[in-house]
């Protein structure tokens, strides 16, 4: 289940199924849930445990300049599939959220987003000449 509550069916790599079920057979359905002290079926008690291992793990691989939080891992993820030209309306769907949202948090990395406005832009400035008065700024090196 996502945001929107309904049910979200995706593929996942053979091998992520395969670390799952023999997750599964050990521990059972709530393969999420913390094996070693608590048994809790609340999804809020799951995912604190596994935002204090997250935690471990971000603090060993550390330092950054902004506390990294597992929602970071919410961010790469549409941030890799819009950078690789995924329409937003998909993107949108994986993570259960609006195509609205989507623009609103991610929209510079929207290629559609982007194309369009350039074309605008070229649109609107094509055929004007460039104005006398224009005074060169010198090369920095950076772009």
């Amino acid at each position: 289940m996502h945001k929107t509550g309904k049910p979200l069916w995706t593929w996942i790599p053979d091998w992520l199924v395969e670390r799952l079920r023999v997750r599964e057979s050990r521990h059972g359905s709530l393969i999420f849930h913390d094996t070693g002290k608590r048994w809790s079926t609340k999804m809020r008690s799951m995912a604190e445990v596994w935002r204090v291992k997250l935690a471990k793990v971000f603090e060993l691989a550390g330092p950054f300049e902004t506390t990294p939080t597992p929602h970071r891992f919410r961010h790469t993820f549409v941030r890799v599939l819009l950078e690789k030209g995924v329409p937003v309306a998909d993107v949108a769907e994986l993570i259960g959220d609006t195509e609205a949202t989507v623009r609103k948090h991610y929209a510079k990395w929207v290629r559609e987003r982007q194309a369009r406005l350039t074309n605008i832009l070229k649109e609107a400035f094509a055929g004007k000449s460039r104005p006398d008065n224009v005074v060169e700024m010198p090369q920095t090196g950076t772009k």
